[in-house]
């Protein structure tokens, strides 16, 4: 990161180690900025298996799209183990390492929308009308259940969120 040593009071990674090829230099990089004394916090998903709206919303794309164009929303799901998490931020030098699972909802305007900004935002797939139309009903009448009597959506979207202290 372009900061000093010791820049920082605190460092917060919302939703974002997962991402990193390489989380044991991520994490040094955030310890390095932090001052003695300072403290991180990482969110991160959890697991898939926790989260059965995100589970059929990739089943939907796999069968759609193949399992290839749908990995980076699996892959978000990989860090989701407050173990893994506590081990992530201790091997990096940090005290004082707590982490748990924290229980939190995901909602959208519309099925259309989550659909939408996972196709866009994640796997970042273009396909031609057809297709689209095609994966949209098949979502549709697999995602049905976490569709609200306004048409939005709401599902369980837990995080497993860790914190811990420079020494």
């Amino acid at each position: 990161m372009p900061f000093g040593d010791d820049a920082f009071d605190a460092v917060l990674c919302q939703f974002g180690l997962m991402f990193f090829e390489d989380r044991a230099q991520a994490l040094g990089e955030m310890r390095r900025v932090l001052r003695p004394g300072g403290r991180v916090a990482v969110a991160v998903w959890d697991r898939l298996e926790r989260t059965p709206a995100y589970t059929a919303l990739i089943d939907v794309l796999e069968r759609h799209l193949g399992v290839e164009t749908a990995r980076p929303i699996r892959d978000a799901f990989g860090l989701g183990d407050p173990g893994l998490i506590s081990s992530l931020l201790e091997q990096a030098g940090f005290a004082s390492v707590e982490a748990r699972s924290v229980d939190a909802r995901a909602k959208f305007p519309s099925l259309k929308d989550w659909v939408d900004a996972e196709l866009k935002g994640w796997a970042a797939a273009n396909i031609d009308d057809d297709a689209y139309t095609e994966l949209m009903a098949d979502a549709t009448r697999t995602l049905r259940s976490y569709e609200q009597p306004d048409g939005s959506t709401d599902f369980a979207l837990p995080a497993v969120v860790g914190a811990a202290v420079k020494s």
